[in-house]
């Protein structure tokens, strides 16, 4: 089975940390493998050396000369693995032009499909034969907007379950605290739909009957300007760090007392995976598919959208109750055995192994 993954991302985010890990767990697989990707982005940077890689330069959303060079690529490929939009777009143009390899599209965000003629027949073109989505709520999106809803299949995201170091006092020496600091974090990029407004609205809150506490962000974005005119307008710049982007994160993460996700939208949730992983307790959202892997008051604790009293008390409760911590602990580090990013592979080589045999 020789398969051609395709990505357009240029950053390192969620997605492309979960293009990496699927292309590890299906190489253990034995699947025959190829990256085409952005050359010189931080997928190619990562990836050179593991994999195959096919750098191209990303000229536009909608890219000719890679959908020509796709169709060339694709006479020693048994499928095209895409998986981000700009990706699906570049194979359904290679489709167009006479590419008859099959196309399974990877699903990872929660709007809707748009309802314009051109993603209509992005999405309902005969080469697409399966659109994996990350989560059930994404599956139930997608369906929506394509003919043969039968495409559309579930299979979460998963990470490493041993990724992760044991606790340290990593984190409190890097930001100068005293080893008995209670710090909430969360390591999503800064982005609008992560919902940092309500995150350091959160944090004021928590800061009147803990105020000792801490606030770490680890990421970098388009939302960094508007996150520190917010946390100088709650006054909260003593309690609260920007780290930047961060490689070390396996180290760091578990120095964390709760981790904190407040998202708007969010298609699964893989940084909550991660906290798992880490043996952080988790409070957040109930924003997309977050509520099929954090189960309130089992796995982690849950508000709705934008309420950052109740997202506070869940906090504070927390950092109040050692049992509590320990409980939720126990039932996430279970609850993660089932988002692995072995089942995760193991999932999509029998999508692989149906589209084929189809």
């Amino acid at each position: 089975m020789r398969v051609l993954h395709v990505s357009s991302a240029k950053t390192w985010r969620g997605g492309e940390q979960q293009v990496a890990y699927l292309i590890h767990a299906l190489g253990k697989l034995g699947v025959n493998q190829q990256l085409a990707c952005i050359h010189n982005g931080e997928l190619h940077k990562k990836m050179q050396g593991f994999i195959d890689c096919i750098p191209y330069k990303k000229k536009s959303a909608l890219n000719l000369s890679f959908a020509w060079r796709l169709k060339r690529l694709c006479k020693d490929v048994d499928l095209i693995h895409v998986h981000d939009s700009h990706a699906h777009t570049a194979a359904y143009i290679s489709a167009r032009l006479g590419n008859t390899t099959p196309i399974v599209v990877h699903r990872r965000v929660d709007f809707p499909i748009s309802k314009g003629a051109s993603s209509k027949r992005k999405y309902n073109h005969p080469s697409i034969a399966k659109i994996i989505c990350v989560s059930h709520l994404i599956k139930a999106v997608v369906e929506k907007g394509i003919i043969a809803q039968e495409k559309a299949v579930t299979v979460h995201s998963g990470v490493d379950p041993k990724r992760f170091d044991k606790p340290s006092d990593a984190l409190h020496n890097l930001l100068g605290l005293s080893s008995d600091t209670p710090l909430v974090g969360n390591s999503s990029a800064l982005a609008d739909h992560k919902d940092y407004p309500t995150f350091l609205k959160t944090a004021a809150e928590v800061l009147k009957s803990k105020p000792n506490a801490h606030f770490v962000i680890f990421g970098e974005g388009e939302e960094r300007t508007n996150i520190e005119a917010k946390i100088k307008s709650l006054n909260i710049q003593d309690h609260v760090h920007l780290t930047g982007f961060r490689n070390d994160l396996t180290m760091l993460l578990p120095c964390l007392d709760v981790f904190f996700m407040p998202s708007k939208t969010e298609g699964l949730g893989t940084s909550i995976l991660d906290a798992f992983a880490a043996e952080v307790p988790v409070v957040s959202t109930r924003a997309g598919g977050i509520p099929e892997i954090v189960i309130h008051q089992q796995t982690g604790l849950t508000s709705e959208i934008g309420d950052y009293k109740s997202l506070s008390r869940q906090i504070t409760s927390i950092l109040s109750n050692d049992e509590l911590r320990e409980q939720l602990v126990k039932n996430a580090n279970a609850h993660l055995q089932s988002f692995t990013t072995e089942k995760m592979g193991g999932k999509v080589l029998g999508i692989y192994r149906e589209v084929l045999k189809g």
